[in-house]
């Protein structure tokens, strides 16, 4: 009876192309555009340097040394081309480069060592400048308000920025050299799959529970052993999920060149607590959530892409700013807890870290199922 019910669940999962298409070719097709855009970026070559850049020549750019130094030192020379490719001018002359596109941006140097920047349209060129313009700004702003807190010391600050040298005090860390910086948003994929697979047993659930589905409501009054098909249905959600995860793992390794398959044993464990996790959270809301399959399903999709978002998927900087000032969120979501597996193995090789958030992994995935058990034993049905 466990076999026939197992295969009968394993054909109706391959014949559900909404649910294998969400949880397998989505993830997938969302890697693959990634890697188009952002793996180039993070190759040794980097992108195109001398970016042609205008700088409006007015009385705040002719005042600010410091801006005028570093975008001489940025700019280079002729045989050495560094970041930019300057032009200092007027206004008129400025947005007319940049309206033929001779220019990729303009700065416009204010008061306050604030530099505004215009463009025509938004590509990594433009980026690029931005974060230039956006350091700066931050740099002049931090000097401004030590030198407002500690005027005595004005001279020192001056003193140190003057001396400072990076290579002086930072050295070239070697998981710069592990692989590829942009790594971190496929981990962030990573982590959403992992969420969207409780999806397989939210729709077990609906299948198993009388009012639920019509399905449910025919297995509730056959003789079969409901322990029996709980079990088959836990596990056939546990096979699928696991293969989607190594299908997505052996993808970043084979197509994306990210060189996953070297911590296969890590892999191997993180993974597995985290299926569990995530089988035990879809199986709460299946039982828990009083409401349709669909309605369940868009509410799961939905938890996931705003975990995901969370974990840096979107943007590196909002996994940054949510660990730095909410670490505790951090830490309770699913998605960042893989994130921060994989990004730990991958560059700093620890798996000291993937054993933790493994065990925790596990942690939830009993809490979750002690809590879906739960609420099994408290399904109760009119007699017809």
């Amino acid at each position: 009876m466990f076999l026939h019910q197992f295969t009968y669940r394993a054909k109706t999962y391959l014949r559900n192309r909404s649910l294998l298409f969400w949880n397998a070719a989505f993830p997938l097709i969302l890697m693959a555009i990634l890697g188009v855009v952002l793996l180039p970026l993070g190759s040794e070559e980097g992108p195109d340097l001398n970016l042609p850049i205008a700088v409006i020549d007015n009385e705040y750019w002719q005042e600010n040394t410091a801006l005028r130094e570093t975008i001489t030192e940025l700019s280079g020379t002729g045989d050495n081309p560094g970041l930019f490719a300057t032009t200092v001018t007027d206004q008129d002359e400025a947005y007319l480069l940049l309206e033929r596109g001779d220019v990729d941006g303009v700065i416009i140097p204010d008061a306050g060592n604030r530099l505004t920047l215009r463009v025509m349209h938004a590509g990594l060129s433009q980026t690029i400048i931005y974060s230039f313009t956006n350091q700066f700004t931050q740099i002049s702003a931090s000097i401004t308000e030590l030198a407002m807190a500690n005027p005595q010391r004005t001279p020192d600050i001056m003193n140190a920025l003057a001396d400072y040298n990076s290579d002086d005090y930072f050295a070239r860390d070697t998981w710069a050299d592990r692989g590829n910086p942009y790594a971190s948003f496929f981990f962030a994929v990573m982590g959403m799959a992992l969420l969207y697979n409780m999806t397989f047993a939210i729709y077990e659930m609906n299948q198993l529970l009388g009012n639920q589905s019509p399905q449910g409501a025919r297995l509730h009054i056959s003789p079969a052993k409901r322990s029996r098909m709980l079990a088959a249905s836990i596990l056939i959600c546990f096979i699928m999920q696991y293969a989607i995860s190594w299908i997505m793992v052996l993808f970043m390794d084979l197509v994306l060149g990210l060189r996953m398959l070297e911590f296969a044993g890590e892999l191997a464990v993180i993974l597995l607590a985290a299926t569990l996790c995530s089988i035990g959270l879809g199986m709460v809301i299946g039982i828990g959530i009083k409401a349709p399959g669909d309605t369940k399903i868009s509410m799961a999709i939905s938890f996931s892409t705003l975990m995901a978002f969370l974990a840096g998927m979107m943007s590196s900087q909002i996994r940054y700013l949510i660990i730095r000032n909410v670490p505790f969120l951090a830490r309770l979501n699913p998605a960042e807890l893989l994130t921060d597996s994989l990004f730990s193995i991958y560059f700093f090789d620890n798996p000291a870290r993937v054993i933790r958030n493994s065990i925790q992994f596990l942690v939830y995935a009993f809490v979750l199922f002690v809590i879906a058990g739960l609420l099994l034993r408290r399904q109760k049905y009119e007699s017809v």
